[in-house]
């Protein structure tokens, strides 16, 4: 799901150097101003849809980070907690590789 969002969010990043190429060449030259404006008008909303799209990603990947945050978090707990036979610096090591597991998906928000 996070894929299509990420391709729909990628497609419309051409659409301003389309509107750059359009502008240069084509409307400057005629120095038709209904064209501009209407180039303009379409660059606009590219742009805030891109934007939803992207405000939609991020809903739907924050999401997703937090159930499998809480989902590993709950079995790291189980097993480090569960295993009696582990001393006190395992028990810290684990907890510190989880932190670091943790930061690694939180980076990608």
């Amino acid at each position: 799901m996070a894929g299509l969002f990420s391709s729909a969010i990628n497609l419309p990043y051409l659409s301003s150097p389309l509107y750059l190429m359009q502008v240069y060449n084509p409307v400057l030259v005629s120095e038709i101003v209904t064209t501009l404006v209407m180039l303009t008008l379409i660059l606009t909303i590219t742009l805030a849809t891109m934007g939803l799209f992207d405000t939609a990603r991020s809903q739907l990947l924050i999401r997703f980070g937090a159930r499998l945050d809480a989902l590993i978090s709950r079995r790291l707990f189980e097993a480090i907690v569960g295993s009696g036979e582990l001393i006190a610096a395992e028990i810290h090591q684990r907890q510190r590789q989880h932190a670091e597991l943790r930061g690694g998906y939180n980076a990608g928000r």
